[in-house]
């Protein structure tokens, strides 16, 4: 049927509506599979035409290069001052050299030519956090002209063109503000308000600024983690900056009993709290999409298993229990303080840094976690059970 021009107006206005219940589909640019089990969220990148491994982070405003890349590329630098990183690290401005970013399901995209990155060593800023060779970080720089779609529960991240993205009835949209350069939401807990950064470079839940902390302690709404330590033979009870906060909330969303650790540098929402959510970050527009995953109201022990490492005095390279929580499984289950550890899941700790060992320790989202033990010259075996798993409510925001 052929449509005259008066016609077309009422149709394109037609197609409109239904496109708008339907839900627009959304332009996917890059799909890549990624850890579901607490591991750092990384994608391939081709530099120089040889495959890295790049950490995807929101939280850092530059992309860096693993200090390596300096003598085999020989990377020009760029005019502009040293840029402080972090306590201790600094880097001047290199030009990017040829790299694009890999999906492992579907497509790729080009890092913007001549582009400033910084160069670092690495292994002191992210060891512990993957059982891959981290060789950059993909940062805001990079990320900020898309969206980018999380779905930490079934392994997926999707980078997304911004302009197809639309909410759809299922999803909250949250503001997204940027400050320095990188997203930041706001979130309250009890009387306190505050910002608090995106960051998927972080694998904690949690981190709070030192003065909020002190606040929402003094205000009863943070219950402070009780540890036992041994102190020249004699064991004794302390208190260290990690607790359990009684209410937290974004935006319509509420959670009970998320773990905090203190933080000086500011406050943070990690990787562990966005598994939380099938969440797309719509960057351009500076906003949040959410939807409660079926972890939404998953216990929080992540990052902390109760359990604190410790190298042992006289062989560095072996590790023994040097604290322990008061109440945690752990303790629970007959863990003791000097328990030297033999292996986590099978996989002898010897020479693996203790960063390492807490991250096997604390990925119980989906499997227990077996650890063998030695007490008085015998080996035993205890297992952390996999953290109990709450449906998420209909509709969580209420």
């Amino acid at each position: 049927m052929q449509i005259k021009p008066r016609q077309m107006l009422p149709l394109m206005i037609l197609l409109v509506c239904v496109g708008s219940l339907l839900g627009a589909e959304r332009k996917v640019l890059l799909s890549t599979r990624v850890a579901t089990n607490g591991e750092f969220l990384t994608v391939p990148v081709v530099v120089a035409g040889r495959q890295y491994t790049f950490v995807v982070d929101t939280g850092s405003t530059a992309t860096v290069l693993d200090s390596k890349f300096l003598n085999s590329l020989s990377l020009p630098d760029k005019e502009g001052p040293v840029i402080p990183v972090r306590e201790g690290k600094q880097s001047k401005l290199y030009t990017a050299p040829p790299m694009k970013v890999v999906g492992t399901e579907s497509g790729e995209l080009l890092f913007p030519i001549d582009s400033p990155v910084l160069c670092l060593d690495l292994a002191d800023l992210l060891d512990g956090g993957s059982d891959k060779e981290i060789d950059g970080v993909l940062g805001m720089d990079f990320l900020q002209k898309f969206a980018v779609k999380l779905d930490l529960t079934a392994g997926r991240m999707q980078i997304l063109d911004s302009d197809s993205v639309t909410a759809d009835e299922t999803e909250t949209a949250i503001p997204l503000e940027f400050a320095n350069g990188t997203p930041r939401v706001l979130v309250e807990s009890s009387d306190a308000r505050f910002w608090s950064i995106v960051d998927t470079g972080a694998l904690p839940t949690l981190c709070i600024r030192s003065d909020v902390h002190n606040y929402l302690l003094e205000q009863g709404t943070l219950t402070p983690w009780r540890f036992e330590v041994e102190v020249e033979g004699d064991k004794r009870v302390g208190i260290i900056g990690i607790g359990s906060l009684a209410s937290f909330k974004l935006g319509p969303f509420e959670h009970n009993g998320l773990t905090a650790d203190e933080a000086e540098r500011g406050t943070l929402l990690g990787l562990a709290y966005w598994k939380r959510y099938q969440v797309t970050f719509d960057f351009p527009h500076k906003t949040a999409l959410l939807r409660p995953s079926r972890y939404f109201r998953m216990i929080d022990e992540t990052g902390h298993s109760g359990i604190f490492l410790k190298a042992v005095d006289e062989s560095p390279n072996q590790k023994e229990v040097g604290q322990i929580v008061l109440g945690c499984f752990a303790e629970r289950a007959g863990i003791k303080i000097g328990d030297r550890v033999l292996s986590i899941n099978g996989n002898s700790v010897e020479n693996m840094p203790i960063d390492n060992m807490n991250r096997r320790l604390s990925q119980r989202w989906h499997k227990e976690c077996v650890l063998m033990l030695e007490r008085d010259g015998e080996s035993f075996a205890i297992t952390l059970p996999r953290l109990k798993e709450m449906p998420a409510a209909d509709d969580p925001g209420e």
